[in-house]
């Protein structure tokens, strides 16, 4: 069978470990291939194996050396930038590159690759203040361009994506564009309710998102009625914190709150193992281009361990959970309706159980990686690599030429800075400036260097 390798830039949900839901996804893409026969490893940059542990606080990540790293973890862990030779020594069949954030590492691969696009995150980085639009553009369309096929988790996405492949010259009436929704294991979680109804928040604090009003009006009803808890699932990204403080005023005050569980962020199988005995999911974000398009990995996760969600009414996800009967769809700006929905839910907890089993249905019929995996297992059954057409828009292929132009530089600066610290240069630059000085003793040195080479010239006889 096939030998698949997936490249990601997130850290993946081994056993000890803290996880995104990029690391959630691409673990969901090798598993479900796994299912099918193939043989598949995930791969992760180096780097993040260093900030894995978690202290007892349960919100910072310390250092853990790379000596208490399983092996075979390890070995599956590279440099961005050997990533083309550590790909060669797996020897593939097909790579799998979940997000194109490393693709611009990444030199000729006579393979077939995939790249799964699940989310916009060109627009990600509009939130987080990154400007370098040109050079992201770039980056992105160059990933495009080395790919053969390409997926997302969503049809909203789909219409976002596909302008970015015309532009990496895809004939999309031609190659197919599947969506492959965020997925979890078919073996469900087994969900038990607490005595005491318990909501829960869940997920990284990112710039894009922004759960504060429903957070402040969950915790007034909570502390108004003096019963129930939230259980808090939060915290900075393991790369470091991208949201540049903007939840630190709402953490601390989340923090202070008698009515609150805080637990930070926690390795995968622990936070299951909490999230699953917990009543129902808050997931209600104010509006904006990025959340629209977003199919949420945490509202996945949280119904795949029981929880039925408050939605936004606008996602994607939306019209599921209101089929399923899994939750409850609302404007999140319609502060009224959210109260409302809150103390309907205190006060009806066998609305809330029937909803559980709904969320766990929803999933396991629609969002099962044994099922949604399809397209790409049957690409790795019948690989190719497409012709890689030539780039219509003008302004793209002017790009490409700067690039090339500003690596040749980089290079040029590189070698010029080697032959700075040479020591004839530094000799050079030491007296360069009183070399003339020097010019009367060069001129006296000359002067019989030239006598000896005209009177060699007289007596040694040539050869007529």
């Amino acid at each position: 069978m096939k030998k698949i390798l997936i490249i990601t830039t997130e850290p993946l949900p081994y056993k000890g470990f803290v996880t995104t839901g990029a690391g959630l996804r691409a673990w969901g893409i090798g598993q479900g291939l796994e299912s099918k026969g193939f043989t598949v490893s995930i791969a992760f940059p180096r780097r993040l194996l260093s900030r894995q542990s978690i202290n007892q606080s349960g919100n910072k990540l310390v250092h853990q050396a790379l000596k208490d790293i399983e092996p075979d973890i390890l070995e599956n862990t590279f440099e961005p930038d050997q990533l083309t030779e550590f790909i060669n020594s797996k020897s593939p069949d097909i790579v799998i590159f979940q997000h194109w954030g490393l693709m611009k590492f990444l030199e000729h691969l006579n393979i077939p690759i995939v790249l799964d696009l699940a989310g916009p995150h060109l627009l990600e980085r509009h939130y987080w203040g990154d400007k370098n639009y040109e050079e992201n553009l770039y980056e992105k369309i160059n990933s495009i361009r080395k790919s053969d096929l390409i997926t997302c988790s969503g049809e909203y996405q789909k219409h976002y994506f596909l302008p970015f492949l015309q532009i990496a010259g895809y004939d999309i009436d031609k190659y197919p564009f599947p969506v492959i929704p965020f997925s979890m294991s078919p073996d469900m979680p087994e969900h038990k309710f607490p005595e005491e109804m318990k909501f829960a928040y869940t997920g990284l604090f990112l710039p894009w998102q922004d759960p504060s009003l429903s957070l402040n009006i969950l915790l007034e009803e909570l502390n108004r009625r003096n019963f129930s808890k939230l259980l808090f699932f939060g915290g900075i990204h393991p790369e470091g914190d991208v949201s540049q403080g903007k939840f630190s005023e709402i953490i601390d005050k989340i923090r202070k709150n008698p009515r609150v569980e805080f637990y930070g962020i926690m390795p995968f199988n622990e936070f299951v193992d909490k999230l699953k005995v917990a009543s129902v999911s808050v997931d209600l974000m104010k509006r904006n281009y990025e959340r629209e398009l977003a199919f949420t990995s945490r509202t996945v996760v949280n119904m795949w361990c029981g929880l039925p969600v408050i939605y936004n009414d606008y996602s994607e996800l939306s019209r599921y959970i209101k089929e399923y009967d899994a939750g409850w769809i609302l404007d999140p700006n319609d502060s009224n309706s959210f109260r409302k929905t809150v103390m309907e839910i205190i006060d009806n907890y066998e609305m809330v159980k029937g909803k559980s089993k709904n969320a766990q249905s929803l999933v396991i019929e629609k969002f099962n990686w044994n099922q949604t995996i399809a397209p790409i297992e049957q690409f790795c059954n019948s690989p190719y690599m497409r012709e890689k057409e030539v780039v219509l828009i003008k302004s793209f292929s002017n790009m490409e030429r700067v690039k090339k132009l500003e690596n040749e530089l980089d290079k040029t600066k590189r070698e010029l800075l080697t032959l700075k610290g040479k020591l004839i240069f530094r000799l050079y630059q030491k007296f360069g400036r009183i070399s003339f000085l020097f010019a009367p003793f060069l001129f006296l040195i000359l002067i019989p260097i030239s006598l000896i080479m005209v009177i060699l010239h007289l007596i040694i006889p040539r050869n007529e």
